[in-house]
């Protein structure tokens, strides 16, 4: 198995386990540290299994909590993706720390990618369960190079909203914060 760490330093990470095989609901997850024995956890998740190095991928920067790849179907040439070396399923479950790990690591490539490939812009997207467009639910974030008239549409297009909609809103987030 090839190294898959910065330095050539295997990393000591198996990828997931579903926490219905540990007792939890079923579809989440939790990280599971190498053992010793290696459970089915492999196949649950197609990021933990190019975090450790079984998958194939194009890195493109890794650090000790984070690795960025080439996405296999780009959006425009340079999409890459940012992940956690820690399983989280998604924004919810993702912490805090191992967040704010992701984003100087989205910072990062963004940088890189300016520098690489000189586009006009540049789309930071992440998505959070299926009715968002979530297809792998292991947390991540895409770095899109943009270039005018590249074709890509937008996420949505929308129209102003009335005031009293906007407050009505707001007095619900506020109400539980």
């Amino acid at each position: 198995m090839p190294p898959s760490a910065v330095g050539g330093q295997p990393w000591d990470y198996d990828g997931c386990t579903s926490l219905r095989e540990q007792g939890g609901r079923a579809g989440e997850v939790r990280p599971r540290r190498r053992t010793g024995a290696i459970i089915d956890r492999m196949r649950t998740c197609v990021f933990c299994q190019i975090v450790s190095g079984r998958l194939p991928s194009h890195r493109v920067l890794e650090d000790d909590h984070t690795v960025a790849f080439l996405d296999i179907a780009p959006a425009s040439p340079g999409h890459t993706l940012v992940v956690p070396r820690e399983h989280a399923r998604d924004i919810w479950e993702i912490s805090e720390a191992t967040h704010g790990h992701v984003a100087h690591m989205v910072h990062r490539v963004a940088a890189l990618l300016n520098t690489a490939l000189a586009p006009d812009g540049v789309n930071i997207v992440h998505s959070t369960g299926e009715a968002a467009s979530q297809e792998v639910f292991h947390f991540h974030a895409h770095v899109v190079p943009r270039r005018h008239g590249d074709n890509l549409q937008r996420m949505w297009n929308s129209r102003p909203a009335p005031g009293q909609d906007l407050e009505q809103v707001l007095a619900r987030v506020t109400a539980v914060r």
